[in-house]
């Protein structure tokens, strides 16, 4: 993940829940991908009415563990 992203999802923090959209282009996938992983129990969702969305804290700490998984397996 670029600094750049990880920066918009740092300052978005407090402001507000983040939509399918944005955290598609953080990962750079498509939106399918993040429906499915939400759709899965993968990546930490909620609904608001009929809309997904996602906590910023929570996409943060899933980062957080996916990148220290990643450096344990690269060992």
């Amino acid at each position: 993940m670029q600094r750049e992203a990880v920066s918009v999802l740092v300052e978005n923090l407090e402001k507000r829940a983040l939509k399918v959209s944005e955290v598609a282009d953080l990962f750079q996938v498509s939106p399918m991908t993040i429906y499915r992983a939400a759709k899965e129990g993968s990546l930490p969702s909620f609904k608001v009415g009929s809309s997904l969305r996602f906590d910023p804290k929570a996409i943060i700490a899933w980062l957080k563990r996916q990148i220290a998984c990643w450096v344990r397996f690269e060992r």
